[in-house]
């Protein structure tokens, strides 16, 4: 198997390599990943958010030289490669400070804004069918603010991958 996925490169070499690699290397926004098989399966490893580790093995065999001068070849190229991920964790970092001091800042108004009324709410009994009245008392004059609270801490936990 290993011998065919080095013919495969050998042969293939000057499409894997210069057009593959040498997109991602200038920063091209297309790599041409369907003109290969091998580059359509490496794909996601190496223009997604992710990392790729490439490992050489070599020979120190001389009746294997060519294969190994080829593999070293190829992991010195690989090595230049630098993709951009779409994902930074210092942006994340970021965006999630962010979001807890626009949560202290709406927790700090609707305490302010916010207060309480007592209300009286008439309900009928599930049992008897008669009608009771009850006293609630409900939160008024900060309902916009809760609604963003809410989408914020929704936000917070998206980005925490708490749901």
């Amino acid at each position: 198997l290993m011998r065919a996925v080095m013919q495969f490169l050998r042969a293939r070499r000057p499409l894997l390599i210069c057009t593959a690699s040498q997109a991602l290397m200038s920063g091209s926004s297309h790599v041409p990943y369907t003109s290969s098989r091998l580059t359509a399966l490496l794909a996601p490893a190496l223009g997604g958010n992710s990392k790729t580790k490439v490992i050489v093995t070599c020979s120190t065999d001389p009746r294997h030289a060519a294969e190994t001068h080829e593999s070293l070849r190829f992991g010195e190229q690989c090595s230049q490669v630098e993709g951009q991920s779409r994902f930074s964790v210092r942006a994340a970092l970021s965006a999630i400070e962010a979001l807890n001091r626009q949560i202290a800042v709406l927790e700090d108004r609707i305490r302010t804004e916010e207060r309480w009324e007592t209300r009286e709410v008439v309900r009928q009994d599930a049992h008897t069918g008669a009608a009771e009245r009850m006293l609630v008392t409900v939160p008024v004059g900060a309902e916009h603010l809760r609604a963003k609270y809410e989408a914020a801490l929704a936000q917070r936990r998206l980005l925490l991958c708490e749901e």
